[in-house]
């Protein structure tokens, strides 16, 4: 059988209070200051647990701070916080009203994750938007040098408000490919590329959080920027140009000798593209 402690301490108090009510008999002068200091005890003993009112901000990534809000934190004996059910975290501060705390490292997915506390009779469960990378809708992005007008916007797993993302900042600390600008307000990658890219490139991208600016969500998008002709031999159809693409798998691109079943996991491949 388990006990919390926090609720043990209030019914031994409780007990020994009652017996004090029952047993002492105080000094006729005293009476009123001994009634009102037993009324502020039994008001202690018999509040209600701990309480989360809010949480911001509501979209966050590791080591994200959070200012959680609500009442009666150091009366309930709150010493760490539950994220996602498992992960304990020590707040960084604790007030009655106000605990301040970051979001561990080691979550494994994205999504709304449940804050609670430890050891409190009222388990009322606030959840929080949780991004463990920057995604971009599409991972890899090739394109025509001179033509094609890009558009590769983030997406987020789960869907955040928009007013959580509108909190976002997003960059690159590497350039683009000259032609192409990051939007820094919605992360969005367009232009015209006008060069062409010495194969498949690697370029980091990164979102900050106004309210946590030293912290950065990355992210990760392979650009290939080609000419006419090596556009054509990356474009996808499905007249069978690898040796053996039957009618179910029958996409390809003239360069690869995989097939595959929609021309979108086509495009999508690294030695195709288009």
């Amino acid at each position: 059988m388990r006990f919390w402690f926090p609720s043990m301490l209030r019914i031994f108090l409780t007990l020994g209070l009652v017996g004090c009510l029952i047993s002492c008999n105080p000094k006729d002068n005293n009476l009123e200051e001994d009634k009102n200091r037993d009324l502020f005890l039994l008001s202690v003993l018999f509040s209600k647990s701990a309480k989360i009112d809010s949480i911001s901000p509501e979209f966050v990534f590791e080591n994200s701070k959070i200012v959680i809000t609500g009442s009666g934190f150091i009366r309930s004996g709150i010493q760490k916080i539950l994220i996602d059910s498992k992960f304990e975290v020590i707040p960084d501060s604790i007030t009655e009203t106000e605990i301040r705390a970051r979001i561990p490292s080691g979550l494994p997915w994205s999504g709304l994750i449940p804050v609670t506390l430890p050891g409190t009779n009222t388990q009322e469960v606030k959840r929080i938007h949780f991004e463990k990378n920057l995604n971009y809708t599409k991972g890899f992005l090739a394109l025509e040098s001179n033509v094609t007008n890009a558009s590769n916007s983030v997406t987020f797993r789960s869907g955040p408000k928009k007013e959580n993302l509108d909190q976002l900042s997003f960059g690159s600390d590497s350039a683009l490919p000259q032609g192409l600008v990051l939007n820094p307000s919605n992360g969005h990658i367009s232009g015209i590329a006008t060069a062409t890219t010495p194969g498949i490139v690697s370029f980091p991208i990164h979102a900050i959080h106004s309210s946590n600016p030293e912290v950065k969500l990355k992210g990760t998008v392979n650009l290939l920027v080609v000419s006419g002709v090596d556009k054509t031999n990356r474009t996808c159809n499905a007249f069978g140009i690898a040796p053996g693409c039957s009618a179910a798998f029958s996409y390809s691109c003239p360069i690869s000798d995989t097939c595959f079943r929609f021309t979108s996991d086509c495009s999508d491949n690294l030695k195709c593209g288009f």
